[in-house]
Protein backbone atom coordinates (compact mmCIF):
# COMPACT_ATOMS: atom_id res chain seq x y z
CA UNK A 1 0.00 0.00 0.00
CA UNK A 2 1.21 3.65 -1.22
CA UNK A 3 2.14 6.08 1.84
CA UNK A 4 -1.04 7.92 1.07
CA UNK A 5 -3.44 5.24 1.06
CA UNK A 6 -1.57 4.39 4.72
CA UNK A 7 -2.69 7.91 5.72
CA UNK A 8 -6.69 7.81 4.66
CA UNK A 9 -6.91 4.30 5.83
CA UNK A 10 -5.33 5.72 9.21
CA UNK A 11 -7.71 8.87 9.08
CA UNK A 12 -10.64 6.98 7.91
CA UNK A 13 -10.19 4.11 11.03
CA UNK A 14 -10.03 7.33 13.24
CA UNK A 15 -13.44 8.90 11.87
CA UNK A 16 -14.67 5.43 12.14
CA UNK A 17 -13.72 5.68 15.77
CA UNK A 18 -15.11 8.88 16.23
CA UNK A 19 -18.14 7.87 14.66
CA UNK A 20 -18.84 4.91 16.92
CA UNK A 21 -18.29 6.97 19.88
CA UNK A 22 -20.79 9.51 18.92
CA UNK A 23 -23.09 7.13 18.46
CA UNK A 24 -22.03 5.20 21.82
CA UNK A 25 -22.99 8.73 23.13
CA UNK A 26 -26.56 9.16 22.05
CA UNK A 27 -27.67 7.47 24.75
CA UNK A 28 -26.25 9.34 27.55
CA UNK A 29 -27.39 12.15 25.86
CA UNK A 30 -30.81 11.05 25.23
CA UNK A 31 -30.78 10.22 29.33
CA UNK A 32 -29.31 13.65 30.22
CA UNK A 33 -32.61 15.24 28.10
CA UNK A 34 -35.03 13.23 29.98
CA UNK A 35 -33.93 13.91 33.26
CA UNK A 36 -35.62 17.22 33.82
CA UNK A 37 -38.87 15.72 32.49
CA UNK A 38 -38.90 13.88 35.81
CA UNK A 39 -39.81 16.85 37.27
CA UNK A 40 -42.67 17.80 34.91
CA UNK A 41 -45.34 15.85 37.07
CA UNK A 42 -44.63 18.50 39.85
CA UNK A 43 -46.64 21.00 37.87
CA UNK A 44 -50.47 19.69 37.79
CA UNK A 45 -49.92 18.52 41.10
CA UNK A 46 -49.01 22.48 41.84
CA UNK A 47 -52.28 23.80 40.10
CA UNK A 48 -54.40 21.00 42.10
CA UNK A 49 -52.76 22.92 45.15
CA UNK A 50 -53.23 25.80 43.93
CA UNK A 51 -56.58 26.20 42.42
CA UNK A 52 -59.24 24.91 45.38
CA UNK A 53 -57.64 27.32 47.61
CA UNK A 54 -58.47 30.43 44.83
CA UNK A 55 -61.85 29.20 44.38
CA UNK A 56 -62.91 28.89 48.10
CA UNK A 57 -61.44 31.82 49.09
CA UNK A 58 -63.00 33.91 46.08
CA UNK A 59 -66.44 32.85 45.36
CA UNK A 60 -68.54 32.54 48.81
CA UNK A 61 -67.72 36.20 49.00
CA UNK A 62 -68.84 37.10 45.77
CA UNK A 63 -71.95 34.70 46.20
CA UNK A 64 -72.89 36.94 49.33
CA UNK A 65 -72.12 39.85 48.10
CA UNK A 66 -74.34 39.92 45.30
CA UNK A 67 -77.56 38.23 47.14
CA UNK A 68 -78.01 40.71 50.20
CA UNK A 69 -76.92 43.67 48.28
CA UNK A 70 -79.72 46.12 48.49
CA UNK A 71 -81.82 46.91 45.10
CA UNK A 72 -80.61 50.65 43.85
CA UNK A 73 -82.31 50.52 40.32
CA UNK A 74 -85.52 50.08 38.88
CA UNK A 75 -84.85 46.18 37.74
CA UNK A 76 -83.36 44.90 40.73
CA UNK A 77 -84.84 42.17 42.97
CA UNK A 78 -85.68 42.33 46.51
CA UNK A 79 -82.42 42.24 48.14
CA UNK A 80 -82.17 38.51 50.80
CA UNK A 81 -82.89 40.05 54.43
CA UNK A 82 -84.12 43.91 52.80
CA UNK A 83 -87.27 45.19 53.62
CA UNK A 84 -88.60 46.48 50.23
CA UNK A 85 -91.32 48.91 48.90
CA UNK A 86 -93.13 48.08 45.40
CA UNK A 87 -93.50 52.11 44.12
CA UNK A 88 -95.36 51.62 40.91
CA UNK A 89 -93.36 53.10 37.82
CA UNK A 90 -96.10 55.17 36.21
CA UNK A 91 -96.07 57.39 39.50
CA UNK A 92 -92.30 58.03 39.80
CA UNK A 93 -92.41 56.70 43.43
CA UNK A 94 -95.07 58.22 45.07
CA UNK A 95 -97.90 55.55 44.92
CA UNK A 96 -96.68 52.07 46.34
CA UNK A 97 -97.89 48.75 47.38
CA UNK A 98 -99.75 48.57 50.64
CA UNK A 99 -101.92 47.08 53.16
CA UNK A 100 -104.56 48.80 53.97
CA UNK A 101 -107.07 48.29 57.10
CA UNK A 102 -109.34 45.34 56.14
CA UNK A 103 -105.43 43.68 55.31
CA UNK A 104 -106.53 43.78 51.38
CA UNK A 105 -103.62 45.39 49.21
CA UNK A 106 -104.35 48.72 47.77
CA UNK A 107 -102.21 51.66 46.29
CA UNK A 108 -101.26 54.48 48.80
CA UNK A 109 -98.66 56.24 50.02
CA UNK A 110 -95.01 54.75 51.14
CA UNK A 111 -95.49 53.76 55.07
CA UNK A 112 -95.07 51.05 57.78
CA UNK A 113 -98.11 49.17 55.58
CA UNK A 114 -96.16 49.33 52.45
CA UNK A 115 -93.12 47.45 53.85
CA UNK A 116 -92.52 44.26 52.59
CA UNK A 117 -89.86 41.30 52.31
CA UNK A 118 -89.24 38.68 50.06
CA UNK A 119 -88.03 35.22 51.69
CA UNK A 120 -87.10 32.29 49.44
CA UNK A 121 -89.10 29.34 49.77
CA UNK A 122 -85.53 27.52 50.42
CA UNK A 123 -82.25 28.33 50.50
CA UNK A 124 -80.98 29.36 47.09
CA UNK A 125 -84.55 29.32 45.45
CA UNK A 126 -85.64 31.89 42.81
CA UNK A 127 -89.37 31.97 44.34
CA UNK A 128 -90.78 33.12 47.14
CA UNK A 129 -93.17 34.22 50.43
CA UNK A 130 -93.74 37.96 50.80
CA UNK A 131 -93.73 38.47 54.12
CA UNK A 132 -94.84 41.57 56.07
CA UNK A 133 -92.31 44.19 56.81
CA UNK A 134 -94.25 45.63 60.05
CA UNK A 135 -97.54 43.72 60.78
CA UNK A 136 -97.57 40.86 63.29
CA UNK A 137 -100.45 38.43 64.50
CA UNK A 138 -99.15 37.29 67.84
CA UNK A 139 -95.56 38.47 67.16
CA UNK A 140 -95.38 36.90 63.50
CA UNK A 141 -95.38 38.24 60.51
CA UNK A 142 -98.27 37.54 57.35
CA UNK A 143 -97.78 37.01 54.24
CA UNK A 144 -99.39 37.99 51.01
CA UNK A 145 -101.67 35.47 49.22
CA UNK A 146 -104.25 35.57 45.79
CA UNK A 147 -107.89 36.14 47.69
CA UNK A 148 -110.92 35.92 45.96
CA UNK A 149 -113.72 38.40 47.51
CA UNK A 150 -116.92 36.19 45.72
CA UNK A 151 -119.09 36.88 42.38
CA UNK A 152 -117.89 38.08 40.03
CA UNK A 153 -115.34 40.48 41.53
CA UNK A 154 -111.71 40.09 40.48
CA UNK A 155 -109.08 38.35 42.80
CA UNK A 156 -107.41 40.89 44.97
CA UNK A 157 -103.96 40.88 47.58
CA UNK A 158 -104.64 40.34 51.54
CA UNK A 159 -102.57 38.86 54.36
CA UNK A 160 -102.59 35.65 55.39
CA UNK A 161 -100.66 33.45 58.38
CA UNK A 162 -97.64 32.53 56.10
CA UNK A 163 -97.52 28.41 54.69
CA UNK A 164 -94.83 27.78 52.31
CA UNK A 165 -96.59 25.08 50.99
CA UNK A 166 -99.60 27.40 49.57
CA UNK A 167 -99.49 28.22 45.86
CA UNK A 168 -101.24 31.05 46.31
CA UNK A 169 -98.47 33.09 47.96
CA UNK A 170 -95.43 32.01 45.89
CA UNK A 171 -93.87 35.11 44.31
CA UNK A 172 -91.65 35.35 41.01
CA UNK A 173 -90.71 39.24 40.31
CA UNK A 174 -89.78 39.01 36.68
CA UNK A 175 -88.39 41.67 34.58
CA UNK A 176 -90.66 44.09 32.50
CA UNK A 177 -90.79 43.46 29.04
CA UNK A 178 -89.26 47.42 28.41
CA UNK A 179 -87.20 46.83 31.31
CA UNK A 180 -88.85 49.55 33.13
CA UNK A 181 -89.10 47.96 36.44
CA UNK A 182 -90.30 44.79 37.80
CA UNK A 183 -93.50 42.44 37.93
CA UNK A 184 -95.26 41.54 40.92
CA UNK A 185 -96.27 37.74 39.71
CA UNK A 186 -97.94 35.47 42.44
CA UNK A 187 -99.13 31.59 41.40
CA UNK A 188 -99.40 32.72 37.64
CA UNK A 189 -100.67 35.64 37.78
CA UNK A 190 -99.83 39.29 37.64
CA UNK A 191 -100.58 42.28 40.19
CA UNK A 192 -102.05 45.14 38.10
CA UNK A 193 -102.30 48.96 39.89
CA UNK A 194 -102.31 52.48 38.56
CA UNK A 195 -104.38 55.25 38.15
CA UNK A 196 -106.31 56.87 40.76
CA UNK A 197 -108.11 54.06 41.66
CA UNK A 198 -106.35 52.38 44.90
CA UNK A 199 -107.80 49.29 44.53
CA UNK A 200 -104.91 46.46 43.18
CA UNK A 201 -105.79 43.19 41.60
CA UNK A 202 -104.50 40.01 40.55
CA UNK A 203 -105.22 38.55 37.26
CA UNK A 204 -103.71 36.60 34.48
CA UNK A 205 -101.27 38.38 31.61
CA UNK A 206 -103.22 39.61 28.49
CA UNK A 207 -106.06 40.58 30.15
CA UNK A 208 -107.23 44.31 30.89
CA UNK A 209 -104.68 47.48 29.42
CA UNK A 210 -101.54 46.13 30.31
CA UNK A 211 -98.91 44.67 33.54
CA UNK A 212 -98.10 47.19 36.20
CA UNK A 213 -94.05 47.83 36.40
CA UNK A 214 -92.88 48.50 39.53
CA UNK A 215 -89.46 49.83 40.95
CA UNK A 216 -88.00 47.97 44.13
CA UNK A 217 -87.00 50.34 46.58
CA UNK A 218 -85.32 49.50 49.48
CA UNK A 219 -85.61 50.58 52.81
CA UNK A 220 -83.05 48.65 55.05
CA UNK A 221 -82.02 45.49 56.71
CA UNK A 222 -85.30 43.70 57.92
CA UNK A 223 -86.06 43.00 61.48
CA UNK A 224 -89.06 40.43 60.85
CA UNK A 225 -88.68 37.39 63.52
CA UNK A 226 -87.54 34.60 61.19
CA UNK A 227 -86.44 34.91 57.70
CA UNK A 228 -86.57 30.94 56.74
Amino acid sequence: MSRLGRIVASVGGCALVLAVQACSSSPASTAGTAAPASVAPATPSATKAATPSATKAATPSATKTATAAPANGPGDLPGLNRQVVFATVESGGDKVLTVGAKGVVELGAPGDRSLFVAVPVRPGAEKFLLKTGTLRSGGETYCLQVRSPGGSNPLQLAIEGCDASEKDQIFTFPVAADRSGRHVEVAGLFTLAGGTDPDVIVQESGEGDGLTSFTVVDRGAANIPALD
